[in-house]
């Protein structure tokens, strides 16, 4: 079922986000995950991460029952709502999922039914191998739109720590961080898209300006982008995870931001005048 307004940034970043989740689960958060882009000569998504792999008997459960997640408890991990490992569906009828753990190498196929839900054939891995690779995992996703994949790319992935390593066939690209103009205690200006986020575990979420209560971040994201930088766990997102929940609590939370937000600024700005005065006194 397709809850997203943007299906190839959500592919992106979802299993993104989970690879990202697998290296911080076995202590190596700062080893970047592996993409590997769609080219007119191999026109499949990959993304590949070196966490601990996947328990044979969990994979069907993770990749085809929604809301089945195995980070449900845990604050400290981007994903939790079980429904991204299923995002491929959103843009293709199939995906394999290759997984490497406890000595094997196991590859499971899964294609989406008549009703739209993800199955696997015969309820078992197509293929299964002793190895002596490293424990993670592998998706390949055949996609269509090769050059939106690219751009939507290098938006998603400059806002990850570390940035992925990207393919785009034998080519590396170079995928930068923002440009930050300038740089606060509590948010920061960057060059880009203009609007407010808020930046939390690798994702950027636009905060509504029009919503009652938040009529003061309409002139933070007047003609740049201002990114308000938030730890996992004090936000809460929509199940798509395209935009914030829409609750007293996330509302309350960016309210009390935005009075930290406007000091911060206001007095960075008198300090700035202050040193400009002394800057001329002969």
């Amino acid at each position: 079922k397709n809850i997203y307004s943007n299906p190839v940034q959500a592919v992106l970043r979802e299993y993104a986000c989970n690879a990202a989740d697998a290296h911080s689960s076995v202590g190596c958060a700062d080893k970047p995950i592996e993409v590997h882009l769609p080219t007119y000569q191999n026109q499949t998504l990959k993304i590949r991460d070196w966490g601990p792999g996947i328990k044979e008997e969990d994979v069907i459960p993770i990749f085809s029952t929604y809301f089945v997640s195995t980070k449900t408890e845990d604050n400290t991990q981007t994903g939790f709502l079980g429904l991204g490992s299923k995002s491929a569906f959103a843009v293709a009828d199939q995906m394999i999922v290759e997984i490497w753990n406890s000595g094997y190498h196991y590859v499971w196929s899964f294609y989406k039914d008549e009703e739209g839900y993800p199955v696997v054939p015969d309820g078992k891995p197509t293929f299964v191998s002793p190895t002596v690779e490293p424990t993670g995992v592998l998706i390949t996703i055949p996609v269509n739109d090769i050059q939106t994949f690219e751009d939507t790319a290098e938006l998603v992935y400059s806002y990850f720590n570390p940035i992925p390593i990207v393919w785009k066939g034998k080519e590396q690209l170079k995928i930068e961080p923002p440009t930050i103009l300038e740089q606060y205690k509590s948010c920061r200006l960057e060059e880009g898209l203009h609007g407010v986020f808020a930046w939390m575990g690798n994702i950027l979420y636009p905060i509504n300006t029009n919503i009652s209560g938040l009529e003061s971040y309409k002139e933070l994201g007047e003609g740049r982008r201002t990114v308000i930088p938030f730890a996992l766990g004090d936000i809460e997102f929509s199940a798509s995870r395209e935009s914030l929940e829409d609750s007293k609590r996330v509302l309350s939370t960016l309210i009390h931001n935005s009075a930290e937000i406007i000091s911060d600024l206001s007095l960075s700005f008198h300090s700035q005048i202050d040193s400009d005065k002394n800057a001329y006194i002969p």
